[in-house]
């Protein structure tokens, strides 16, 4: 069978990461914040008091991304593909 190689969409690596920091900075700025520091980073904790939104956002392009990485393959190219990806990572962290 011939497959043509899907083109990698860098748009949503970078979409990822940028949700990704948003959480990080979430977490940094806006929930974590020591009483004392409130007022030095009361400005920026509004702006990053949505950081949470990151992880639907992260997730959404994650699963647009393993539907995509089915087409053009059968079920079981595709059942194979992601457990070959996902079961070593999972039998080494058990």
């Amino acid at each position: 069978m011939h497959e043509k190689k899907q083109k990698r969409l860098y748009i949503l690596d970078f979409l990822r990461f940028f949700a990704a920091l948003c959480v990080v900075f979430y977490h940094y700025i806006y929930w974590s914040v020591e009483p004392e520091l409130v007022i030095y980073f009361s400005p920026m904790s509004q702006i990053f008091q949505y950081g949470n939104l990151g992880v639907q956002l992260f997730f959404m392009i994650s699963g647009f991304v393993i539907c995509w990485s089915a087409v053009g393959k059968t079920r079981i190219e595709f059942i194979s593909s992601r457990f070959a990806r996902l079961y070593p990572t999972y039998w080494g962290v058990c």
